[in-house]
């Protein structure tokens, strides 16, 4: 909690040591000395506690607040909109967070559902490959896969196809919806509505 005193300038928010009062009447408070004591000992020396607004917009920039109000001091943020550049920055930062995490988080085939980080697409794509040499010569091809639930399941050359080519349409799902995103972002003319395009939107399940 933060805490103010109330002289004929106005509140003065509490930061650290203070003083209160002039000359002899002046008196020294260490730090943290509010959050030590009881209400009561506060109000003896004037302290009030700041009511706090909600936290400010994301779309806006903090320049520093201001204390207003007759008994209790009420905090004012001062602010001003980001410029559009830097929202659209943010914003498309934190969206290709969330492409990531969604292409690499896995996804449903026929057998079940896989692992897609780095790692698994890079086996799925060497499987594959030999599945589709087998297929071409003829020859035989299984292969026991770990599934993301961790189970072994086998599957032959043509499962292992199947199981890339879902793996591929996951990918390039995920990248669509991305690149709507990107798209709504660019889009957007001030940095509210920057901050309101669903990032979240349009990935495969």
């Amino acid at each position: 909690m933060r805490y103010a005193h109330k002289d004929a300038t106005g509140w003065h928010e509490i930061d650290g040591s203070f003083t209160i009062g002039e000359g002899l009447d002046m008196i020294q408070f260490a730090a943290g000395w509010p959050d030590q004591v009881t209400a009561d000992m506060r109000a003896e020396v004037g302290l009030v506690e700041i009511v706090e607004p909600e936290a400010p917009a994301e779309h806006v920039r903090v320049l520093g607040s201001s204390l207003a109000g007759t008994s209790v001091p009420h905090r004012i943020w001062l602010t001003e909109p980001l410029p559009i550049e830097e929202a659209r920055a943010i914003v498309w930062a934190r969206a290709k967070d969330i492409r990531q995490r969604r292409a690499e988080g896995g996804c449903a085939t026929m057998l079940g559902r896989v692992d897609t980080d780095p790692n698994s697409q890079s086996k799925i794509t060497g499987y594959a490959t030999d599945a589709l040499a087998a297929l071409a010569s003829d020859e035989p091809f299984i292969v026991g896969f770990t599934m993301a639930d961790d189970m072994v399941v086998t599957h032959d050359a043509r499962a292992m196809i199947a199981m890339h080519r879902a793996v591929q349409k996951h990918l390039n799902a995920c990248q669509e919806a991305a690149a709507a995103i990107r798209d709504a972002i660019q889009a957007a003319d001030t940095a509210e509505a920057v901050f309101a395009v669903d990032i979240e939107a349009g990935y495969p399940a």
